[in-house]
């Protein structure tokens, strides 16, 4: 029973994993929103399950775990690439500004 818990528990973390990897090719941030929540409850209850000793999940958490990681680069990506896009909107203004009043 325990197995199939976590295991279960897991593939939930992949699937929106898989959805938020997604998402962010495609700019949803309202959807994006909605699998932060649904990725904290699933981690929650990982945590609520306890530590599992069962050597069939390594492969299942090790996976899980690579697929987050890969995600979370490419969230530090777009997060990086936004706030280049910003501070270059925030130049331009300033750079109005400054020629408005010449």
């Amino acid at each position: 029973m325990e197995y199939k818990t976590h295991e279960v528990l897991y593939r939930d973390l992949m699937d929106i994993t898989y959805s938020v990897k997604k998402c962010l090719g495609e700019n949803d941030s309202e959807m994006l929103i909605h699998l932060a929540k649904e990725h904290k409850h699933v981690i929650n209850e990982i945590k609520q399950a306890g530590f599992s000793r069962d050597p069939q999940l390594l492969d299942l958490v090790k996976e899980t775990n690579d697929q987050v990681r890969e995600v979370v680069a490419e969230i530090i990506i777009k997060r990086d690439q936004i706030g280049r896009r910003l501070n270059a909107v925030g130049n331009k203004k300033k750079l109005a500004r400054t020629y408005r009043q010449i």
